[in-house]
């Protein structure tokens, strides 16, 4: 349910953006989102200092500002999702939050008893997500290649992926903790979550890079909405990344 509701939001995003450009603001110029800088493409501002400062200012830093904003509405995506979805986590929002918070912080073992689609599928593809709010905010883009570089890029992420993991879990006030309080009750949430979302997320990132760049890049350079709809399905955690900073779903820097 909640992979059904993600797909049919980024549809529904791609549907309307799909005549206008490469941002919401082309589309929508009265409507204000959380966008970050695209280090790689935005031309160094003309400036009267050294050389030097010219140069610094123009080397490409990483956007933590926007990183911040975006997982911030990542998570309040995820927890709204729950909100609507489950019953259980409108009823546990009674009670003491700090108190109920901090006891639901726990981890018995591996499973959590939770659904294999939700455990490898629905939280692969949120690491997924979180690899791409960090490398669409990151200071350099490193094409999928089988290189050093690729590697090290990714290693990153997987990095980024395990923090972003954690807050949703257990370590922000919008995780499942604080919200719905699922490790309660003992053996919720195990083990599973914090590994599959980060390492699976990764796996699944560079799948879509490998689709992206022999397949997605492809359509897009062929003109047609329908064609930029495809390939925003066939990039779903990237495109929904996207929509987060406020890009349309097949949006390339």
């Amino acid at each position: 349910m909640r992979i059904s509701l993600l797909a049919g939001f980024i549809l529904c995003v791609s549907a309307l953006s799909a005549q206008g450009g490469n941002t919401f603001a082309e589309k929508f110029p009265h409507v204000t989102l959380f966008d970050s800088a695209d280090v790689l493409t935005n031309a160094p501002k003309a400036s009267s200092d050294t050389g030097i400062k010219d140069a610094e200012r123009a080397t490409p830093k990483t956007n933590w500002k926007g990183i911040f904003w975006q997982s911030t509405a990542f998570l309040s995506l995820q927890t709204g999702t729950r909100l609507i979805e489950q019953e259980k986590t409108r009823r546990e929002l009674r009670g003491p939050f700090f108190g109920d918070w901090l006891r639901s912080i726990r981890i018995t073992q591996w499973n959590d008893g939770g659904k294999f689609f939700t455990n490898y599928i629905a939280h692969s593809a949120g690491g997924s997500v979180w690899a791409y709010i960090y490398e669409q905010n990151s200071a350099e883009h490193v094409p999928f290649r089988w290189n050093a570089a690729y590697r090290d890029a990714k290693l990153r992420q997987l990095g980024f992926a395990f923090v972003g993991s954690e807050l949703f879990e257990f370590f922000s006030p919008l995780s499942e903790a604080a919200i719905g309080n699922v490790g309660y009750k003992t053996g919720k949430p195990g083990l599973v979550d914090h590994v599959c979302t980060p390492i699976c997320g990764i796996a699944w990132s560079i799948g879509e890079d490998a689709l992206d760049r022999y397949v997605v890049r492809k359509m897009l350079a062929k003109p047609g909405a329908h064609r930029k709809i495809a390939a925003s399905l066939l990039n779903p955690t990237r495109s929904l990344a996207n929509i987060l900073r406020g890009k349309a779903p097949w949006y390339r820097r």
